[in-house]
């Protein structure tokens, strides 16, 4: 009994210790991530930021990223997330039906929960074409695109607890019969995506992806 729990210490103590040394004396060269991210920078001292806590907080977000097997660690906490529990690690990525991956406010702004009211996006439209009615008179042109969402072009992916069912006004519904009054110069992807998606050879979103494809 006693060599077993010496043998576990001596694991544990192994476990703690490795990460360190690694970041020390790198004997592995793990592949770095992928992806978008801001790597903080180690802080300079001072006695204010000391006492403010300032500098320990902004420490500690500039050494977690050479700590050890970091990138690795990530790797499995992120595929154990998704593997098992069906969550994105990502920040606002949403896991939905068949494994397709959205960004929740796409789903928020396609079910119209985030709608505001028709006046408010009367009155933005309305400074748009003051605006370029104004860059016309300089003879320039302004060209508004309406970006494809995934959320509408995979509706059918989207999680039950979100009821999607439920079809509510939605701004982009607004906006788009009052662009069409409005003699503004514009062009809807949203739509187009949508007639392409029978037709296209090609993805023009994917379902591992929260944005269109290059192809797209």
């Amino acid at each position: 009994m006693i060599t077993f729990k010496k043998y576990l210490f001596i694991f544990l103590l192994l476990l703690i210790l490795i990460p360190g040394i690694q970041q020390r004396f790198p004997f592995f060269d793990p592949a770095p991530l992928n992806g978008s991210f801001h790597l903080a920078e180690v802080p300079s001292f001072s006695w204010s930021t000391w006492f403010s806590g300032d500098f320990q907080t902004k420490f500690e977000k500039g050494l977690e990223p050479t700590i050890g097997f970091h990138n690795s660690f990530v790797r499995l906490n992120n595929q154990i997330n998704y593997s098992l529990f069906n969550f994105a690690s990502a920040r606002n990525v949403i896991v939905g039906k068949d494994h397709c991956l959205y960004e929740e406010y796409y789903i928020t702004s396609t079910l119209g929960n985030d709608y505001v009211n028709e006046d408010s996006i009367k009155a933005k439209i309305e400074k748009i074409k003051f605006v370029q009615d104004e860059l016309e008179r300089r003879g320039k042109h302004l060209l508004i695109l309406l970006a494809p969402s995934k959320a509408s072009y995979f509706p059918e992916f989207i999680p039950d607890r979100y009821h999607p069912e439920i079809k509510k006004t939605t701004n982009y519904n607004i906006l788009c019969k009052l662009l069409g009054n409005s003699r503004l110069n514009y062009i809807d992807f949203n739509s187009y995506f949508l007639k392409l998606k029978k037709t296209s050879p090609y993805p023009l979103f994917s379902k591992q992806g929260t944005h269109w494809s290059y192809y797209g």
